[in-house]
Parts: structure tokens; C-alpha cells; sequence
């Protein structure tokens, strides 16, 4: 069985939220425990790469059974933190599922067929839509790694999506989850 690992994104500092959004209160646990719990069902490691009040994080949330790696330069954005994450995986990993702390209502089951998607293809870069929209988690096959540590920080992993369109896989779900990024005090309240 191909071993998946996960990389969870947390070290932005989430502006527009006025608070710490690995730590905001969801379903009696925090949007991080959240994510990590989902993650460990699906991932063979799960690494969280840390960054803006790090410190705090670490304090108040439980991240036992992960492996966590800090981006002192996270204003560099999402891909330069997912290629801090990726210079930790273990060389046996042969795809990563990139999780956003910003995401956590999308289902266990999400992350599941997910996974049985990348299982089922060689090289792969496996995006779940909702409706005709494109969201996350996203999948990329090891094939990828490499990719992902040269692409452009201004453009992100999307550079890498763009440049690979026959290895894109859609799986469509039910899950508004996948779309729904809680950045505001507003979808906060909304969703939450």
C-alpha cells in the first residue's frame, strides 16, 4: 500500500481573522486538533508546520503523534511553509496531503476518498471539488515534490496544478467543506 503523508499549514498570521486560527474553538476541540485528527486516520505521518505565535500554539493545543517544524519566515506564504514540510518528510512517503488550518469543516470521509483516489493512480495531483468548484485538501504524488520546491512563493502550488493538467484528478464530493475557508470573524460566525 502507498504510504501518504500529511502537511498541515498553520503558520500564517491570519489577519483578517483578529484572532489565532489554529486555535479557534470548533466542536469542543480546536481547528488544529481538528485537522490533525483527520489527517492521522488517512497519513502514515503528519507533519505541522508552525510559524506566527508559535509558542502559543504549542501550549494550548494538543500535537501529540505529529511532527511539528516551525517556518520562521511565514510571511513568505502557504508554499514556502509547505516546502518546509516537505523537507521533513520521510523518504518513503510516496504522495503528501496538503491540509489549511483554515479548513476544518471538511469530513472525515472527505479525506478518505481522497486517499483511495491517490491510491489508485501512479502520479497524481488529486483535487476534490464541490459543485463545479475546485478546494482542498489537495493530493500531489511524490512525482510533484520536486515541483513544489522550485515553483514560484508568489504563485504557489497553483503553479504546480497549471503546468500538470493531465495528472489532475477531481473528486467530486459532498462536502461544502472543501471550499469553505474560515478567514473571517463573519464565516466564523456563519459556519462555526
Amino acid at each position: 500500500m502507498k504510504k501518504l503523508g500529511g502537511i498541515l499549514l498553520a503558520a500564517g498570521e491570519g489577519k483578517r481573522m483578529r484572532d489565532l486560527k489554529p486555535l479557534l474553538p470548533i466542536n469542543s476541540t480546536t481547528f488544529i486538533e481538528c485537522i490533525i485528527k483527520k489527517l492521522k486516520i488517512v497519513c502514515e505521518e503528519t507533519i505541522v508546520v508552525l510559524g506566527y505565535q508559535s509558542s502559543i500554539i504549542i501550549k494550548k493545543a494538543d500535537l501529540s503523534g505529529v511532527k511539528v517544524v516551525f517556518n520562521r519566515e511565514y510571511r513568505k506564504g502557504q508554499l514556502f511553509s509547505l516546502q518546509v514540510g516537505l523537507k521533513e518528510i520521510s523518504k518513503d512517503i510516496e504522495g503528501i496531503i496538503m491540509a489549511l488550518v483554515d479548513q476544518p469543516l471538511v469530513k472525515e470521509e472527505t479525506y478518505k476518498k481522497l486517499k483511495n483516489k491517490f491510491l489508485e493512480y501512479e502520479k497524481s495531483i488529486i483535487i476534490p471539488t464541490f459543485g463545479d468548484k475546485r478546494g482542498h485538501p489537495t493530493i500531489f504524488s511524490n512525482f510533484f515534490f520536486k515541483e513544489l520546491m522550485n515553483a514560484p512563493l508568489d504563485i504557489g502550488a497553483r503553479y504546480v496544478i497549471k503546468n500538470y493538467p493531465p495528472y489532475i484528478i477531481t473528486v467530486p464530493v459532498e462536502d461544502r467543506g472543501v471550499i469553505i475557508n474560515i478567514n473571517t470573524p463573519q464565516i466564523y460566525d456563519k459556519f462555526v
